[in-house]
């Protein structure tokens, strides 16, 4: 069984589906995350395994940042593991994000 990803040209095995996001981070939320940590843009590219030119440009835009699929995924796992829950858009305002109790 397969399920379409945030791209739609990228199907996920349904085995896969807990370490999938359901949502992709917006720009604001990547931004909001990393401030709530009070990390920089370095420490968080070294946590996520990836360049801290793509923490910028993942935080330089608005919406949905336009980066590979598995970029977005490394950068909220690693800011998952450090404490970060993301919130999706609701009645109450648009997505966000919160530091996870402990």
């Amino acid at each position: 069984m397969l399920m379409q990803d945030a791209r739609p040209s990228q199907a996920v095995a349904a085995s896969d589906r807990r370490s999938q996001p359901l949502t992709m981070p917006t720009a604001d939320q990547i931004r909001a995350a990393r401030a709530l940590l009070r990390l920089s843009a370095a420490q968080l590219a070294r946590m996520a395994g990836v360049a801290a030119s793509t923490v910028a440009r993942c935080e330089a835009g608005t919406g949905i940042p336009t980066v590979g699929i598995r970029t977005l995924q490394k950068i909220q796992q690693a800011l998952e593991d450090a404490g970060i829950e993301f919130t999706r858009e609701n009645a109450g305002g648009g997505p966000g994000v919160r530091l996870r109790r402990r």
